[in-house]
């Protein structure tokens, strides 16, 4: 009797501990925007760092995502912000987020390419709640890590 009831008791645990929308989820991608830290190695022995920059990621029709760093410096030594577009970014959804891959991605910014600054080994991840990425640009190591912004 014992036994009988611990059965029924692990599979009410397993039957109920998971809800419907857990089991069958699948990730839809949507325009989201974030907030969150830039570190670029400086190929000095040093790092700049940003706290607060935002970056807005559109879904493409073909499976790809536009991602745009907003009011982005890459050093302190750079005079002004840009905007840094990276166009048609491939994605594949896993589980509850997109992943991100590609490489030999010109940058778009202040109305133009800008090939000298090409990204290349950019992967990463993106979700209702962070987005994260890793990449070269020009040369310099980038890692963006962020959350989502509550006006999404």
């Amino acid at each position: 009797m014992k036994q009988t009831f611990l059965l029924i008791l692990t599979f009410a645990v397993l039957l109920f501990g998971c809800t419907k929308s857990e089991i069958n989820e699948e990730f839809i991608p949507q325009n989201g925007n974030y907030t969150g830290t830039l570190v670029v190695d400086q190929n000095d022995g040093t790092e700049y760092t940003d706290d607060s920059v935002p970056v807005e990621v559109i879904i493409n029709t073909d499976n790809t995502v536009d991602i745009t760093m907003k009011a982005v410096k890459f050093s302190s030594k750079m005079p002004v912000t840009l905007d840094m577009t990276i166009k048609n970014v491939p994605y594949s959804v896993n589980g509850k987020e997109m992943v991100i891959s590609g490489t030999d991605l010109i940058p778009w910014a202040m109305g133009g390419e800008f090939p000298r600054y090409i990204i290349t080994d950019l992967t990463g991840s993106i979700s209702d709640q962070t987005i994260i990425l890793k990449m070269s640009c020009g040369g310099y190591s980038i890692d963006y890590n962020g959350i989502t912004l509550s006006d999404k």
